[in-house]
Formats: structure tokens, C-alpha cells, sequence
């Protein structure tokens, strides 16, 4: 038989026919920072000798691939999300509530993506998938799949553990773990408001809420009970009794913590190879701005609120018209990433030390400077950490980790807390020269830059070697 002819009847096995490698596939969330979370854990991969693939939006394919790491496109979205309205108004913009309903009772979101998952483990034959937190509904999908055909499964978290726990401070809240009284109200507060949420939705779905999407298709996939975690989390849905790599150190948790069995601490991870778009303005002045702080001594803020949604937009202008003079007075020099035009704050930044960027090299930017102003993404804690900057976190997203990082952040003299929207001008002076002018701050966040470098890549090595397919 012809060599040509006999290729053409071979299995369709897609890149991996004569895969030599073990290979892992990362199943990421829609958003930068998930990736930008997760790409140096599988950097690692690869220079032990894994193939590692990102499976996601295509959206992300460029800069996944920028960055050399190996991309294969998904056009689905997990299900049991929430995600409806919003797949429904990028594709067909009219009557999208019955559009919406439609696809819940059809099933549409878990169709496409059971579609779309078979045939990424029929391609890239996976030795082990990870799965990001926020989409644990891929798992009820992959189950069968993962056991029958005998792959490694992990759930892979950007953030810190999100279960809601009696006793312990959740992690959407400011709390600390010896407010007992208060950490009881804030849990009551948090499932009477997923309650809430969820029947909202039970009534405008006729009871095709998000819950139930998910409970039929664990009922209907028979997935095992000990895979389906019993505990209240913030996401719709958590996965039990497999391992879940926590990026970040136990360090960084409240001291008193007992984590989960299967959850296991892997360190922060932090990358510190990034590429980007170029981003001139930046990049015509970031010389500039570190020569006038190194040939006048002069203390550089720098400022990052991440990417802001129009409900944020008034926080942040109001709280930068206040940080703003308070830079001027001081003659600090101010370095502000923002990503979306704020009204008149330019107004404001007639001053040869204020500088506003679309965007920076923020790594580049941290390394000098002497304070970092953030909203409280983890992304940008570990960041500032691994270039020893104390910090001072003002959380405007309320949905999951700020509030809790924040606390984290105070609770062990990385740097202080404030809220935004009640801060005043006074307020914002004193936190920073206190930051700026007491050493133990930058000495905390040394102390636990040291101790994230005990979590070494030959260690997160052996745990994935310890990640088994479900075995049940």
C-alpha cells in the first residue's frame, strides 16, 4: 500500500499520532489573568520535558502563542455559569432573554462543549488535563472520558480557596480570622444573597436556573458523589476528592488555616516572562521617569486597578482625583495603569512627576518602584512580591478575592488596606508616607518572597506526578 494512502486510513488522533512526550492540556478561563496565573507552571512543564497545550478562546491565541506556549481552540463556553445572556448577545443581539431560556432548557452550552471537549482529548490524547476552578463543570463533562481512557485530572486555582466555611473569613470578605460574630453575619449575608440570586433566576428561567443545569447533567452524567463537593463555595460549582493546586503559598493564608485533603499549596508561581503588546507611550518615557527618581531620590507610586468595568469607573476617578494631589504635594512620582479613559482626569495630571499609560510593563515598573497602589488580584500581589514592593490595596471588585487578599495583605504587614469610595485625601497621605517610612513592611514582603521560593519547581514536578485519572 502506498505510504500516502496508508496515512489517509489512519485514525484521526490530530498532533499527538506519534506523541513521544507526556502532555498536558490546561483548560483555562476566559480572561488574561487565568493564563497569565497559569503560564508559569506550565513553562516548568515544558522544561521537564512535558507538551503543554492551552485549550480556550480563541480570543487568546496570540498572545498564548507570543508567549511559545501551544494553543488549541475551543469555540465553547463552560455551562452552569451563567453564561447565556451574555454568548446570546455576541452572537444574535435580538430577543435574547427567549434565545437565552431556549438554551437552557435545550442544553445548549453543555452540548457544545461535550462536542468540543471529545474531540480535544481525541486530538491532543492528554496524559493529564487541568481544569481552572472557575469552569469546574468541564470535569461533569470529561468524567467518563478522563476514567475510560485513563487521564490525570486537577483543578487549578488562580485564587485562593473559595469555600464558605462557618468559621473562617470568606474570602470575598475584609474579615480577620478573630472576628468570629462577624464572619458568622458575613457567611448568613452570602448565601442569603446566592439564595437570592438563585431564585431570581429559578423565577426568570422558569427553574432552569444555574444550579439546576448543573445538577441535572451530574445526575444525568452519574458522576460519583464524592466528586461533587457538599460545601457552599462562591462559584456555582466545586469539584471534591481529586487534588487542586492552590497558586500561591500557604504563607499567604491566615495561619490558622487547615486546608482541604485534596488541596495542595503549590507557591505563587509568579512569571516574569511576559510579552505583550507594545505599548509606546510607555515605553518612550519609562527611562525617563526611573533617571528623574534615581537623580533626585525621589519615592515612585505606582498605581494599577487591573482591567475596569463601567460600574468601576466613578470609584476610580474619585479615588485618583484624591491620590493624585496627594502625589503632587508630596513630590512622590506617580505612575498610573489605566485602562480606560476616566472623564477629566487629565485635568489632574498636569505635572511633569504624574504619569498615566494605557498599559506598562508592569514587572519592569514594580522593580522600581518603592509602593504599589492595587485594586488586590492575586496576579498582582505575587508580582509585587517577587519585586519586594509593599503595597496598599484599595479592593474595588466585590465578587471574589479583593476584599480577602487585602486582608491578607494587612494581616501579615505586606502593606495596608483602605476603601475607596470612603477614602479621603488625608486618609490616602497617611497610608502611604506610614508604608513608605516604616521598613517592616518591605521586610514582611522579603520575608515572604523567601518563603515562597521554597516551593521549587522540582516540587510542583512531583505533584504532577502524583495526579491520578477519577477512579471511580
Amino acid at each position: 500500500m502506498p505510504y500516502d494512502e496508508a496515512i489517509s486510513k489512519m485514525p484521526r488522533h490530530g498532533p499527538c499520532q506519534f506523541q513521544m512526550k507526556k502532555r498536558i492540556v490546561f483548560l483555562f478561563y476566559h480572561g488574561l489573568g487565568h493564563i497569565i496565573a497559569f503560564s508559569k507552571v506550565a513553562r516548568i512543564l515544558e522544561e521537564n520535558n512535558y507538551e503543554v497545550y492551552f485549550a480556550g478562546s480563541g480570543f487568546f491565541k496570540n498572545y498564548i502563542s507570543s508567549h511559545d506556549l501551544k494553543f488549541y481552540l475551543l469555540k465553547s463556553y463552560p455551562f452552569g455559569s451563567g453564561l447565556e445572556t451574555w454568548i446570546t448577545t455576541t452572537e444574535r443581539p435580538k430577543h435574547i432573554y427567549l434565545r437565552s431560556l431556549r438554551d437552557r432548557i435545550t442544553d445548549r452550552l453543555y452540548k457544545d462543549r461535550e462536542v468540543e471537549l471529545y474531540w480535544m482529548l481525541e486530538d491532543l490524547r492528554p496524559n493529564i488535563v487541568f481544569i481552572d476552578t472557575l469552569q469546574a463543570t468541564d470535569f461533569i463533562i470529561m468524567h467518563a472520558h478522563l476514567k475510560k481512557r485513563g487521564i490525570g485530572v486537577a483543578m487549578l486555582n488562580s485564587m485562593l480557596p473559595s469555600q464558605i466555611l462557618p468559621d473562617r473569613p470568606p474570602l470575598n470578605s475584609d474579615l480577620f480570622p478573630e472576628d468570629k460574630t462577624a464572619i458568622k453575619k458575613a457567611v448568613r449575608k452570602i448565601i442569603w444573597s446566592q439564595r437570592k440570586k438563585k431564585w431570581t433566576k429559578k423565577l426568570l428561567y422558569f427553574g432552569f436556573d444555574d444550579h439546576f443545569l448543573i445538577r441535572r447533567r451530574v445526575k444525568k452524567n452519574q458522576i460519583p458523589v464524592q466528586y461533587v463537593s457538599p460545601t457552599p463555595s462562591l462559584l456555582n460549582f466545586t469539584v471534591n476528592s481529586i487534588k487542586e493546586l492552590v497558586l500561591a503559598p500557604r504563607e499567604f493564608e491566615f495561619p490558622d488555616l487547615v486546608p482541604h485533603a485534596n488541596q495542595v499549596y503549590a507557591g505563587f508561581m509568579t512569571e516574569t516572562f511576559r510579552k505583550g503588546e507594545t505599548v509606546t507611550d510607555y515605553e518612550t518615557a519609562a527611562p525617563n521617569i526611573f533617571r528623574l527618581k534615581k537623580e533626585n531620590n525621589l519615592k515612585l507610586i505606582y498605581c494599577s486597578f487591573g482591567t475596569i468595568e463601567p460600574k468601576q469607573k466613578n470609584i476610580i476617578a474619585s479615588f485618583l482625583r484624591k491620590l493624585i494631589p496627594v502625589a503632587i504635594a508630596e513630590n512622590y512620582i506617580l505612575v498610573i495603569s489605566l485602562k480606560s479613559k476616566l472623564g477629566d482626569l487629565p485635568l489632574l495630571t498636569d505635572s511633569a512627576n504624574i504619569h498615566v499609560f494605557n498599559s506598562v510593563h508592569q514587572l519592569e515598573v514594580l522593580n522600581h518602584a518603592d509602593l504599589f497602589i492595587t485594586h488586590g488580584g492575586l496576579n498582582s500581589i505575587k508580582e509585587a512580591v517577587y519585586a519586594e514592593v509593599p503595597m496598599l490595596l484599595y479592593p474595588i471588585h466585590p465578587e471574589y478575592d479583593p476584599k480577602g487578599n487585602a486582608a491578607r495583605i494587612s494581616f501579615h504587614g505586606l502593606g495596608l488596606r483602605g476603601y475607596a469610595v470612603t477614602e479621603t485625601e488625608e486618609g490616602i497621605k497617611v497610608k502611604i508616607k506610614d508604608v513608605l517610612s516604616n521598613p517592616n513592611f518591605k521586610r514582611s514582603v522579603k520575608a515572604l518572597k523567601q518563603k515562597d521560593m521554597l516551593y521549587t519547581a522540582e516540587g510542583l514536578v512531583e505533584i504532577i506526578k502524583s495526579i491520578q485519572p477519577p477512579l471511580i
